[in-house]
């Protein structure tokens, strides 16, 4: 910048300057103003851009003149556009390595295309820069929580999260974020303990609870006639799933419906998973809610096609599974490719059904899908939908005579604002 200055200077007003006996090409910056001028002439017309003596004319003067102030100008203008942008630090929690689901390693390019599509937006946040500052949780609710507490105490201040992604973190760490004030919007958590507003004010997610699924299992069994079930659910930390069948068993009584046994199996007790699947056998269960995760899902079915609890006999609804999970890894089992094509055969699974509509900014699922690379992706939607969401939340806290720079972990009008932005948002999203 000093540079095109100085070389401005000479050329709109260089008449009066004579040339200096050296034409070496070397230009000192730390020179006078008009001891360099004199330098970039010299180098000027060495290099045959800058006219001598005998070919100046008023008119090379004026038309100099105008370019470089239009130069310099457009240096000014550019400058000061860039530099009116202000970071917009925003946190970030979910799982990319360790045991399980890794739907963070899924979710990541669209997380970061909707940041890239919030900063090019000239309606939302258009002086603000969304940075991401992302941690991987590796599926730990005690890592999560030591990863949450270093973005804390760590420069710069994060004004929101999108996170965690996993229930068994995002119930720890949304309670603790509740002294924080930090709001937080989760694309994958499903815990259905998390719909208490009074233990989780400041918790938003896009994707439905673990219980929106129970309308459509009772349509189900309705529809079929099937008045006798049992279930099967996966225990773990946050017992998401046993929760969400406690709720559907409590629903199916008052419709008059027998359920049968209600049953936990998990991912490290394969006697245990044995012992399940044979009471289900001698109970002549017929009708059976399964509710647990993919990695557990091979299991489930490998067991139960061993002792022939599947197909013709037996039918499992289970709930919305990773794309192909029948192929992934077991844990307790060991069915070959083959069997667990045939343990799935007709079963019943449920899963969200995505908008066809234009979402946030004219995109649509599949001009989503087109923009991401890829399809089949069971969260992408959500994640983009947070961080759409995260994004309007703020530029009407922002419009609100807030400023966001302004944001501090101990000042609660602004988690107060942002929840009552997102409790209010109604906006078309591509999930």
């Amino acid at each position: 910048m000093n540079l095109m200055i100085l070389i401005s200077l000479y050329l709109i007003d260089h008449s009066n300057l004579q040339p200096p006996s050296d034409r070496n090409l070397t230009i000192n910056m730390s020179a006078p103003i008009n001891m360099a001028a004199h330098q970039t002439k010299s180098v000027f017309q060495k290099a045959g851009f800058a006219p001598t003596q005998e070919e100046r004319t008023p008119a090379h003067y004026l038309w100099v003149k105008v370019l470089l102030w239009t130069c310099i100008m457009s240096v000014c203008v550019c400058g000061a556009s860039e530099d009116a942008k202000i970071p917009l630090y925003v946190g970030g929690l979910w799982p990319m390595t360790g045991p399980g689901w890794r739907g963070g390693a899924e979710a990541l390019p669209a997380i970061e295309l909707a940041v890239e599509v919030l900063n090019n937006s000239t309606d939302i946040l258009p002086n603000h820069e969304i940075k991401l500052i992302w941690n991987d949780t590796r599926n730990s609710a005690s890592y999560g929580m030591k990863l949450f507490f270093d973005l804390l105490y760590s420069q710069p201040t994060k004004v929101f999260m999108i996170g965690p992604c996993t229930s068994r973190v995002a119930e720890h760490v949304s309670l603790t974020a509740t002294a924080w004030n930090l709001v937080h919007v989760s694309f994958a958590a499903r815990s259905t303990a998390m719909e208490n507003r009074a233990d989780y004010p400041f918790f938003f997610r896009t994707v439905p609870a673990d219980n929106a699924q129970n309308p459509v299992r009772l349509d189900i069994l309705q529809r079929f006639g099937w008045t006798k079930v049992a279930m099967v659910y996966q225990s773990h930390d946050a017992d998401v799933y046993g929760k969400t069948l406690e709720e559907m068993s409590r629903v199916l009584l008052r419709q008059n419906f027998t359920v049968l046994t209600t049953e936990a199996v998990a991912t490290d007790d394969a006697n245990r998973l044995r012992m399940v699947i044979a009471k289900l056998k001698r109970m002549d269960a017929r009708i059976i809610l399964g509710n647990f995760f993919f990695y557990l899902a091979k299991d489930v079915f490998c067991e139960a096609y061993r002792q022939g609890l599947v197909w013709p006999r037996h039918v499992w609804i289970i709930t919305e599974l990773s794309p192909n999970w029948w192929k992934g890894n077991s844990f307790l089992t060991n069915c070959s490719l083959e069997e667990m094509q045939e343990s799935i055969k007709y079963h019943i699974a449920l899963r969200t059904v995505t908008s066809t509509r234009k979402g946030a900014f004219n995109i649509t699922a599949r001009t989503f899908e087109k923009l991401l690379g890829r399809a089949n992706c069971q969260y992408c939607n959500y994640a983009f939908d947070a961080v759409m969401a995260a994004g309007i939340a703020m530029h009407r806290v922002h419009e609100s005579g807030l400023p966001l720079e302004e944001f501090s972990y101990t000042n609660a009008t602004y988690s107060s604002a942002f929840a009552e932005k997102l409790t209010n948002l109604s906006m078309q999203g591509i999930s």
